[in-house]
């Protein structure tokens, strides 16, 4: 058996994509620092530091590392892609655009690096010739999942036909490719059709549970599909929020101001603030809990914004009310005897 030190590129890239596959980053960068150590002129190991940081997240770093073996003049296509896509990352489309365009003039026919031209192209709203190389990319791999999935949507956005079937196809070549499944679920998602887009994000989550997209589009087809109204109160309260609050802010102040001028003349408005008070309280304490649900709706939480919609779905809206007037009339009572 090979010891580290003696693994070839093709060998120590696979074990870099196994580990990170597992998520266990820390472990691959500590096998790194030790194969370092043994040599410590192997470019080979020095490429796969921004590779593992970058699937960690750690974007900046991964951006300072790949510049840095750039500069010793090793132009491997792999950190030309890493460093590529980590500003995409920061959406830095313009440096995205340069590295890309950098990289594919020493690898004309790197895959990878084509797929961020094209990914380039489409958010520049070039789509017709993105499309052009996604047809160059499928020449060298004609099964290749992202490109596939990139044409589709790319086909989606010129609104043409064909873009169902190459994700069919995109699919039967990997089924275990959740974003193959994702990129279907959207597609469907953008024509409305809720219960194939639903199927295709589960498929999903089977697959990467942490999916974020899946999740967060599952939690859009549920509010959609079942609580449409609660759905249309998310995005007045998103949409209106810092002018709700700076409204109650400024009723409040108008309270002190009104009952402290009638308490320097006849004291008839004196009950105005505590009135104001509890009302503005009662609105503050609602919009609290359509926060909730806007927190469970964002972070993906799917079961816990079902609970908090089916909550409320069966509460009984007159019940309610009456509550609500009841506690009314009480601290009005208690603030006239105040007040008396």
């Amino acid at each position: 058996m090979k010891s580290k030190k003696d693994l070839s590129f093709d060998d120590l890239a696979n074990r870099m994509q196994h580990l990170v596959s597992l998520k266990k980053y820390e472990y691959a960068l500590k096998e790194l620092e030790e194969m370092r150590k043994q040599n410590p002129d192997s470019m080979d190991v020095q490429i796969f530091f921004p590779y593992v940081n970058f699937y960690q997240g750690k974007y900046n770093l991964a951006i300072e590392q790949a510049e840095s073996v750039l500069a010793k003049n090793i132009g491997y296509p792999t950190v030309y892609y890493i460093l590529a896509q980590s500003y995409l990352k920061k959406s830095n489309y313009k440096k995205f655009g340069e590295i890309t365009d950098l990289g594919l003039s020493q690898h004309s026919n790197d895959v990878p690096l084509i797929s961020c031209k094209v990914r380039y192209l489409a958010l520049m709203k070039k789509e017709n010739e993105a499309l052009k190389i996604a047809e160059i990319a499928l020449g060298f791999e004609p099964k290749n999942p992202q490109i596939l999935n990139m044409k589709a949507r790319i086909l989606e956005s010129l609104q043409k036909e064909g873009g169902e079937e190459i994700l069919d196809l995109s699919i039967a070549n990997d089924p275990m490719n959740a974003s193959s499944h994702v990129a279907k679920g959207q597609l469907y998602f953008n024509k409305r059709d809720y219960e194939k887009a639903k199927e295709c994000f589960l498929a999903a989550l089977k697959i990467d549970p942490e999916n974020k997209t899946a999740r967060e589009h599952l939690n859009s087809i549920l509010c959609i599909t079942y609580f449409p109204n609660h759905f249309k109160v998310l995005n007045f309260y998103n949409r209106n929020l810092p002018r709700i609050f700076s409204f109650f802010v400024l009723w409040i102040i108008a309270s002190f101001c009104f009952t402290a001028y009638s308490k320097f003349t006849d004291g008839s408005g004196s009950w105005f603030l505590p009135i104001s008070i509890f009302f503005a309280w009662g609105v503050i304490m609602y919009f609290n809990h359509i926060f909730q649900y806007d927190a469970a709706y964002h972070l993906s939480i799917h079961e816990k914004t079902k609970q908090f919609f089916q909550k409320e779905e069966s509460r009984k809206p007159v019940f309610t009310t009456l509550v609500k007037l009841v506690i009314a009339i009480i601290f009005l009572g208690i603030t006239i005897y105040f007040q008396v």
